[in-house]
């Protein structure tokens, strides 16, 4: 005899990509305006400031030139373009955003943006913690909006405001996470690459192989943890965790719902570059593009919640059944 637990295991079924990427596409269309966060961030990408670090890197780039090679003048050429690097870049990183993520050379600017120059670390340094705030605070608070559409779940906007930050900086302490278990896995096969050099024998190719497949990895296990951190408001660790076990599950379907993805941002970018080289085009591509990255997020959002619910109300019925016997 079938426990409650399980019946409703059975009875319950996860979407495909193509239902997911649909019923996200239906919230969007149906709330219009949770579009106007990338909007609003590409009409500043369009007219507002760019902050970069100006002549902060002078000293840098001086004593680049000076060791008189040709590592030297590649390294100061890598510094010459960190200096113009563009530090507001950083908010798309959370945010979608057509116009930071283009590459078209004959998009239709019809302004040039100032340039602000930090020219000095202390500025430098107070530039990239307001932005890094900034950036906390818009994955926090946009994604909730998110989340919240997606899940039809009730919550006020001071909910918002008051748990934005703290998912941002929880957001913020899972990346390092990320990048220490990077670190943990890749410094000793560096360690070993030199060693072997010293040895005469070359490992090159093969760390270099290694480190990617870590990469891709780690990429593919930890997909949806900035979802864990919406969805469940989960912590770091319990995110990571969360999103393993999603992806450890559903390995297929994940790696299926990430290349279409891929595939969707790619694809779309270039059709959205060749149409902004006119005022209309440009227009019509920013707003597309926030309505497909919408989609997408939502889209993870819901693939993962439907999956972890399912997740849980398995382990549920395994943890009843035993109890019953």
């Amino acid at each position: 005899m079938a426990t409650p637990a399980r019946e409703a295991t059975e009875k319950r079924k996860p979407g495909s990509i193509t239902e997911v990427i649909a019923a996200a596409a239906d919230v969007v269309i149906a709330r219009p305006l949770l579009m106007i966060v990338p909007v609003l961030l590409d009409l500043y990408y369009l007219a507002g400031w760019k902050i970069t670090a100006g002549d902060t890197f002078a000293r840098l780039h001086t004593a680049a030139l000076d060791l008189k090679s040709s590592e030297g003048d590649q390294l100061a050429d890598y510094i010459v373009d960190a200096g113009k690097a563009d530090l507001t870049g950083m908010v798309s990183l959370v945010i979608p955003s057509f116009l930071a993520g283009s590459t078209a050379n004959d998009l239709y600017r019809p302004i040039d943006r100032n340039v602000i120059g930090t020219d000095n670390w202390g500025a430098l340094m107070l530039a990239l913690v307001i932005l890094i705030g900034v950036t906390m605070a818009l994955f926090g608070v946009f994604g909730l909006w998110l989340a919240d559409a997606g899940l039809k779940r009730p919550r006020s906007w001071g909910d918002r405001l008051r748990l934005g930050p703290v998912v941002g900086g929880r957001f913020v302490l899972m990346l390092l996470l990320i990048v220490a278990m990077v670190l943990l896995f890749c410094i000793p096969l560096f360690v070993a690459m030199v060693v072997a050099a010293v040895l005469g024998i070359g490992m090159e190719g093969l760390v270099l192989s290694i480190s990617v497949l870590v990469g891709l990895a780690l990429y593919v296990l930890f997909y949806f943890a900035p979802d864990s951190l919406l969805v469940d408001l989960n912590g770091p660790v319990q995110a990571l965790r969360a999103s393993s076990a999603v992806v450890r599950k559903n390995l297929l379907v994940t790696l299926g719902f990430a290349v279409v993805s891929i595939i969707i941002s790619i694809g779309l970018a270039d059709i959205f570059d060749r149409m902004a080289t006119s005022a209309p085009g440009l227009a019509i591509a920013i707003v597309a593009n926030a309505f497909v990255g919408c989609v997408l997020w939502i889209a993870s959002l819901l693939f993962f919640s439907e999956r972890s619910k399912l997740l849980a109300a398995e382990r549920a019925s395994v943890g009843g059944d035993r109890s019953i016997t």
